[in-house]
């Protein structure tokens, strides 16, 4: 196997795990922390910012 399809391999689970914990960490907030993170980021704001 070559270097650039082991990297390949590599990079993509990574990436996925790397969204694996972005929406756990999103689910943390919301469900444990009790913040508004979660509606912050689903909602468009009203300010356009």
């Amino acid at each position: 196997e070559s270097f650039w399809a082991s990297a390949h391999w590599y990079l993509a689970y990574a990436g996925i795990a790397l969204v694996a914990l972005h929406v756990c960490a999103a689910l943390r907030h919301h469900f444990l922390l009790r913040d508004s993170v979660l509606t912050r980021m689903i909602t468009p704001s009203s300010t356009g910012e």
